[in-house]
């Protein structure tokens, strides 16, 4: 039943010989437009696909290099690994409103002219700590480092800086001694330290106490009980049947006899039944057990089936 079923449903899903279009979509029209959309939605995603596979990945031309956080003024040097132009970039740090400082037109840095640039920012870098960006005029974020807190460890005194262990590296650490406006490798390296581990009480095992052996008791013998002389029964003398009592038991052992055979014939009777009967009862109670919703899918079947061939008898009429 669910094979013819399934074979319906397969039947209204072919094509026509000469026409893209199928049997379903004419059958149903309403689900044409609806196909229409995904069409587009798939052409959509697709072209999407292919534009977010296509962007090339490309390192950052200029990172922020080294902070003066200590000392007065504060100042952030940068470093360029080509030429690039920065007029309208900035530098800002989380938390406030204005910006900390901005790059002029016509800044260029790279290996053409100086690839470090550092600029004074008065006392805009907090001195417990602070999260400081590199900005592009149009506020895309080009990298970001944090100092203090959950950064990297302050510098001793404001002759230290904190910046990166090679110039545009991705390193950063302290330095004891800053090596402001040149290359970070005339600086001293002043590394943080590890933090401390906290100690942990190692449990001592608690000695298991031993139990003391216990004697196991000895079985007591229980006594044997004496034996007791049984009792001689004196037999009985039987009685003596007289004629008259024979008879009586031959007329009680008939009438027992005639009542066993009687029994034998009931019950031989009611166990014989005709294959016919069984069958009967056997074939009424199969059709009682088959569920109503086996007929159901079995009409679905067959009225499925007979749409199909009517479309695609039609169909076959209308191409000649």
């Amino acid at each position: 039943m669910m094979v013819v079923l399934t074979l319906s449903i397969c039947t209204l899903t072919l094509y026509k010989p000469h026409s893209k279009q199928s049997i379903c979509s004419v059958a149903f029209k309403s689900y044409d437009k609806p196909m229409k959309y995904l069409k587009h939605v798939s052409v959509l995603v697709t072209v999407a696909f292919l534009l977010l596979f296509s962007i090339k990945v490309t390192i950052a031309q200029i990172v922020i290099n080294e902070l003066g956080v200590l000392g007065t003024p504060d100042w952030i040097e940068l470093y360029a690994y080509e030429d690039i132009d920065i007029s309208g970039w900035y530098l800002d740090d989380v938390g406030t409103s204005s910006k900390i400082y901005t790059f002029p037109g016509g800044t260029v840095v790279g290996p053409s002219t100086n690839p470090i640039i550092t600029e004074n920012v008065s006392d805009r870098l907090n001195n417990s700590g602070d999260t400081i960006g590199l900005y592009r005029s149009d506020a895309t974020l080009v990298e970001q480092i944090r100092y203090g807190g959950n950064g990297v460890c302050l510098p001793v005194s404001s002759e230290g800086s904190v910046g990166k262990t090679t110039d545009g590296g991705n390193v950063l650490e302290r330095f004891s001694q800053s090596s402001f406006n040149a290359s970070n490798a005339s600086g001293t390296l002043s590394p943080c330290p590890s933090p401390t581990p906290i100690p942990t009480q190692t449990p001592t095992n608690t000695p298991t106490p031993t139990v003391a052996a216990t004697n196991a008791p000895t079985n007591t013998p229980t006594p044997n009980p004496t034996s007791t002389k049984k009792s001689t029964s004196t037999p009985t003398k039987k009685p003596t049947l007289t004629p008259q009592d024979h008879a009586a038991d031959n007329e009680l052992l008939q009438k027992s006899a005639d009542v066993s055979q009687f029994r034998y014939d009931s019950e031989n009777n009611s166990d014989q039944q005709t294959p016919a009967d069984v069958l009967g009862a056997e074939s009424s109670s199969d059709l009682a057990n088959i569920s109503p919703f086996a007929y159901v899918l079995l009409g679905l079947g067959i009225v499925f089936v007979g749409v199909s061939v009517f479309l695609f008898v039609k169909n076959r009429r209308q191409n000649r």
